[in-house]
């Protein structure tokens, strides 16, 4: 692992099992992480801040959203499909975006959505997208290349 990504990981305080994982697959940079990290820390990684352009995190944020959309059942989480959809096609602003997204993030904490057996599998799906709709050139990753 060189210097630069051992930095980033400590300073984005990465889980020890992250890191071994990063040692297990030989990876060296972000640019290995990107194509061949397992999906629950290419998620992690791809998802701090200043990583993706914002309307990439959008994008991101609907995609996972609509994974679970039939099992939603909170009128907040709901109301987050349209609002993203929006703010896309310009037709929300970011205060909304912000409102939305605090009142499903309250929803979500209270339902403990993070301990079900789903979320391995959604990880996988979010980790496809990733790499399917977010190239590797434009992530803000260029100093641990």
């Amino acid at each position: 692992m060189n210097k630069e990504l051992k930095r980033w990981l400590k300073a984005n305080n990465a889980y020890k099992q992250c890191i071994d994982s990063v040692l297990k697959n030989k990876i060296t940079n972000m640019h290995d992480a990107y194509n061949r990290a397992e999906s629950q820390y290419l998620v992690w990684a791809v998802t701090r801040k200043g990583i993706m352009t914002q309307r990439d995190c959008i994008r991101f944020a609907l995609f996972c959203v609509k994974q679970v959309q039939d099992k939603l059942t909170d009128e907040r989480s709901k109301a987050v499909i349209p609002a993203l959809e929006g703010w896309l096609g310009g037709t929300v602003g970011n205060n909304e975006i912000k409102r939305v997204a605090n009142a499903a993030y309250v929803a979500v904490n209270a339902a403990d959505a993070y301990t079900t057996p789903v979320a391995h599998v959604a990880r996988k799906l979010q980790a496809e997208w990733i790499r399917a709709n977010v190239p590797f050139e434009s992530l803000n990753l260029k100093v641990i290349r």
